[in-house]
């Protein structure tokens, strides 16, 4: 991948265990806890980066990431900087390492602007930023990948 061509971000790392709620009674003995709630482990933060980034209306883009837990699928799927849902929505698998990577669409009439790709899983999410740009009023030179369907 090349440097200029890669957005990338990162989610906060997930510590594993469990977190729990509970005060300490008259007797100075904690009480058990009223509440708990799981955590997974990944070991490292989830990133998530895209090339190129700048992209045309039906052209793929190749998408690689890293820190998602193994044996969980990850849903991609396309939102307005604001957050609003567009279409195009793909899962992928998570291999053994916590990596995902694949190829994801520009719907081929989609229109000019900002955009960003979202990894989730789970109540995780990651996303990073892609433009859109309006198409060119010539052929590609054949270094990119565009659908014209």
């Amino acid at each position: 991948m090349s440097r200029a061509g890669v957005a990338a971000a990162t989610a906060a790392v997930l510590v594993g265990g469990f977190v729990a709620a509970g005060a300490p009674g008259a007797d100075g003995v904690t009480a058990p806890p009223a509440m708990t709630a799981p955590l997974r482990v990944t070991g490292r933060p989830m990133t998530l980066a895209i090339d190129p980034a700048v992209l045309e209306p039906g052209e793929l883009t190749q998408v690689t990431g890293t820190g998602f837990t193994p044996g969980t699928p990850v849903i991609l799927s396309w939102q307005l900087p604001d957050g609003s849902p567009l279409l195009g929505t793909m899962s992928v698998a998570v291999g053994t390492g916590g990596t995902i990577g694949g190829f994801f669409l520009v719907m081929p009439n989609d229109l000019p602007g900002p955009r960003q790709l979202v990894a989730t899983q789970g109540a995780a999410k990651v996303t990073a930023n892609v433009l859109v740009d309006a198409a060119p009023t010539q052929p590609s030179s054949g270094d990119r990948l565009v659908y014209r369907g």
